[in-house]
């Protein structure tokens, strides 16, 4: 038989844990996005520049815990139904660290790119120049956290993985020997 009594209370605790989850992103969403004009709002006085920095700052901090919020939602609700979480947890851990060998690289790339656009070391349009192993030189057509796209000087597209970038050369901006900075 049954028991109405239990599935309401299971049901209820699985609607607290998805609102739960909601109201989690919902705040850090509003505290990362003001921690980050903050950091960023002294640095550009130019509004489009300080827009797009953000949400590309913000794009990757949203969906990081996104990913975490929903993973531990979904494990406490699973556990509401009496699933034996345990397992699960150690075959994540073990998936996680075979992934974490498997995609070094594309962490290598996304901690890079995370570098480069906290220290505003190139923009879209600026002409660089990109060191060992890849030297290319050329405008910066496209950037993203994994990979940098340079339009060299025979008008040929070149990926740069953001990792492989071990020296720069920013031919587009200039020293400001007045205010000490870029």
């Amino acid at each position: 038989m049954i028991n109405l009594e239990s599935w309401t209370i299971t049901g209820a605790k699985i609607i607290g844990y998805i609102l739960g989850t909601i109201a989690l992103l919902i705040i850090t969403q509003r505290f990362f996005s003001r921690l980050i004009i903050k950091i960023l709002d002294h640095k550009y006085k130019d509004q489009a520049k300080l827009e797009a920095k953000r949400k590309t700052i913000l794009g990757v901090i949203n969906n990081a815990t996104r990913f975490i919020f929903i993973i531990i939602a979904l494990l406490m609700i699973l556990s509401e139904f009496n699933v034996n979480i345990a397992p699960l947890l150690a075959g994540a851990g073990v998936v996680g660290f075979a992934i974490s060998f498997a995609s070094q690289n594309l962490i290598k790339d996304f901690i890079s790119g995370i570098f480069i656009l906290i220290e505003n070391q190139f923009e879209i349009g600026d002409k660089i120049q990109v060191g060992p192993p890849v030297n290319q030189e050329g405008e910066v057509v496209d950037f993203t956290l994994r990979k940098t796209i340079i339009k060299n000087d025979e008008g040929a597209i070149v990926f740069v993985s953001n990792s492989q970038i071990s020296y720069l050369i920013n031919k587009s901006k200039k020293i400001n020997n007045d205010k000490g900075g870029l």
